[in-house]
């Protein structure tokens, strides 16, 4: 009998990112083309998480943070990095995605996800399907906060 041995893989910084970028274009996909609200919601951030962590990976291959994005925010020293005008704004999209987003969103299924955002009272004064609006604007948030990483990150040379 075989025995099964946890063979730990270190990340590098290029390596967070790159999954970030991928997972940002996997989430328009879940949202635009397959309508696949629950897991788009959830590669969304964890699209932000990836990034958070090249550069926190910058930094240290330490992480405390688990999967706290305001935590992994803070000491990535990401927004460090954004021009003043530019911080506000990706203190607004983190937000977004502080507020809706956690990492067991990936054990939720739609009926989950709609009952916990009801519970939570985050889908007040949205017309038309909350899940639908909801995933549209938690992957919006993660798109901005994205793009931007990808713009810090190709200026500091990585």
């Amino acid at each position: 009998m075989a025995k099964n041995r946890s063979i730990a893989i270190r990340l590098t910084p290029q390596s967070y990112f790159e999954a970030s970028v991928e997972h940002i274009k996997s989430a328009r996909i879940l949202h635009e083309d397959m309508r696949q609200y629950p897991l788009a919601i959830y590669v969304s951030g964890l699209a932000v998480e990836c990034l958070l962590r090249a550069f926190r990976a910058l930094k240290s291959g330490v992480f405390d943070e688990r999967h706290d994005l305001r935590e992994l925010s803070r000491n990535s020293d990401f927004i460090d990095s954004i021009p003043l005008k530019r911080s506000r704004e990706y203190s607004r999209y983190l937000g977004v995605l502080v507020t809706h987003w956690h990492n067991t969103h990936r054990f939720r299924s739609e009926m989950s996800m709609r009952a916990m955002f009801k519970r939570r009272k985050l889908d007040r004064g949205i017309r038309g399907d909350p899940l639908k609006e909801l995933s549209r604007r938690i992957y919006d948030a993660a798109m901005e906060i994205v793009t931007l990483g990808t713009q810090r990150w190709k200026i500091s040379g990585n």
